[in-house]
Order: C-alpha cells, then structure tokens, then sequence
C-alpha cells in the first residue's frame, strides 16, 4: 500500500467471481446473466491511482455494501441484504439457512470490512483525515428491484451523505465534473 494520499477507493462489487464452495448455494444453473446484469463491471479498473480495498468476490455470494444485519437492511426484504436469496428481477436465486448466512459473512463480509477499516485507520493516523470513493457503475436500464425506474441513467453519480461527506466536497466534484472552476 502507498499511504501517500488520503484517498482511499473503495470497489465492492467489481468482481464475478464465485469461489467454488458457494455455487452448489444457488438455485439457477446458470449464473452469467445475473453476474452480468448485478457486477459494477471493470470499475476496479477504472478506479485506479491511490490504495484500493477490492471485495474480491461477486456481491451475488455476499454484498458487503450492505448492512450485516437483516434487520437494519431494507434491502433484506426484497431477499438482496448482505447475503442475497433473491436474483435481480425477484426470482429464487439460493436458499441460505441462518448457519449457512452467518458462516458466508464471516467467510467473506467480515474481513472485507476490518481490511476497510484498517486502511482507513491508516490513512487517518498519517494525513488525519481519509476520502473513501467508491467506485460504482450502472446498468444501463433500471433493473426491477431499484426502487428508481427512471430510464434516464446518469453518467456519473456523487453519491453523497450528509453525515460522512461535507457539502463542499460534493460542490468541488459537480464543478470538477462539469469543468467549472469553484
């Protein structure tokens, strides 16, 4: 790692893969079209330049943008929370026992996220302070479960929150992105 910057990107669901001992989990004897319509796909090489945290597998195995836990997840109730049992359209993708869900997070969500946040604390202990990007991608037409089924998809997406990300840093990347001066 080059702890030359503060910036940290964050790639959690790039990958297609499926390790071996998860695909006899699934339900669809072919997975290619689900991978392709649900992985943010070359984003970990579109993202490139500063440390990167890379989940390493497909987030149809395990999403580690979701919360841990169902029951914080809204997502959890359309079966796509951190351990998916539904494919993108609604279908049965897998079905996964409590045992089976909590083994898969501690397999692979729960190192994911202490890598995370190791590298953040990293970054705050040298430049105190640590911009985490994640890196996404769209599909290009809305997928049946986004709640959002506008067919205009943007280009580009400063996903912001007003609690880990301060206004003015959104405002520097619109201008950035429109190539505006500040």
């Amino acid at each position: 790692m080059n702890h030359d910057s503060p910036i940290l990107l964050h790639i959690p669901l790039a990958s297609m893969i499926i390790p071996e001992e998860e695909r006899s989990r699934f339900c669809l004897n072919d997975l290619h079209e689900e991978l392709l319509k649900m992985t943010d796909r070359y984003c970990d090489e579109l993202f490139t330049g500063f440390d990167s945290v890379i989940f390493p597998i497909s987030r149809l195995v395990c999403d580690p943008e979701r919360f841990r836990g169902d029951e914080q997840e809204t997502m959890s109730q359309i079966g796509m929370g951190a351990v998916y049992t539904s494919t993108s359209s609604g279908n049965l993708l897998r079905r996964t026992r409590e045992d089976e869900r909590e083994g898969i997070l501690r397999r692979y969500y729960d190192p994911h996220h202490e890598r995370l946040a190791s590298v953040t604390k990293t970054k705050l202990e040298i430049h105190k302070r640590c911009l985490i990007i994640d890196g996404h991608s769209f599909h290009p037409t809305p997928l049946p479960y986004e709640p959002d089924q506008d067919p205009v998809r943007p280009s580009f997406c400063i996903g912001t929150d007003p609690f880990h990300m301060p206004s003015v840093l959104a405002e520097a990347a619109e201008c950035f992105l429109r190539g505006e001066r500040l």
